[in-house]
């Protein structure tokens, strides 16, 4: 995958360097996430597994960097690809354990001792996007695009956290049996560039979905991303005509 986005790429600078009415853009980006997943189950036992864990888990924050261009093939329309190393995942509300229980009526009493843990799931992402330009003028250009994500999975970890009497500790074990290596996600996004000469600043809010499940198992994961991308960029083909 790594040599296909590789390939892509060499093929977007050359043909923007062949055409002075086209251009191609390059750069890295990162963007902070907020990272969940929806659960889906066919029978009963497991819909009341999904039920018990939507009311304790929760999203975490994760992230994404890595390097993405764009070749417009017209004045407006552009494709897009790259490689990103993206982190999705949720977590789990604190849990406190009872420490001791009075036999005689049954009560539980618990400590200030709380736990609670995240999972995250680590992967190379490649996305594949149609871009539009709704301006593009000598300070700012305003865009839009929408496409689809190869997820190539990597690794998870689940971290567990504990607050002992306000000292937190962690302990992070490796996961992942059941992960498939290959996943696909929709994405949608829109988002403005500042132009500086041949730099773009840009800032571009972003959702993207799985469309395949994650995970093997009986209860099928769909992680998705709320994000916002900062990235900066490089016009390849500076003497192109607006």
């Amino acid at each position: 995958m790594k040599s296909i986005t590789t390939i892509i790429l060499s093929i977007l600078y050359l043909n923007s360097a062949s055409q002075s009415d086209k251009k191609c853009i390059i750069g890295i980006t990162f963007s902070p996430i907020q990272s969940y997943r929806t659960l889906k189950a066919s029978d009963d036992y497991g819909k009341a597994i999904v039920n018990s864990r939507n009311t304790s888990e929760v999203p975490i924050a994760s992230f994404s960097a890595g390097i993405t261009g764009t070749y417009f093939v017209t004045n407006k329309i552009g494709l897009s690809t790259g490689l990103l190393y993206t982190q999705r995942g949720h977590g789990t509300k604190p849990i406190f354990l009872p420490d001791s229980i009075n036999v005689t009526t049954g009560q539980f009493y618990y400590s200030s001792t709380n736990y609670w843990f995240n999972y995250k799931v680590n992967y190379f992402d490649i996305p594949i996007k149609v871009c539009y330009l709704f301006l593009d003028k000598k300070i700012i250009s305003l865009h839009a695009s929408a496409g689809i994500i190869n997820n190539i999975f990597l690794n998870q970890k689940t971290i567990e956290y504990k607050n002992q009497n306000g000292a937190v500790s962690q302990t992070t074990g490796n996961l992942g049996k059941h992960t498939k290596s290959y996943s696909l996600s929709w994405v949608i996004s829109a988002g403005i560039d500042f132009n500086i000469k041949k730099i773009k600043i840009r800032i571009e809010p972003s959702f993207d979905r799985f469309i395949l499940s994650a995970n093997g198992d009986n209860i099928k994961t769909y992680y998705y991303n709320k994000s916002l991308s900062i990235g900066v960029y490089y016009i390849l083909s500076p003497n192109n005509k607006k």
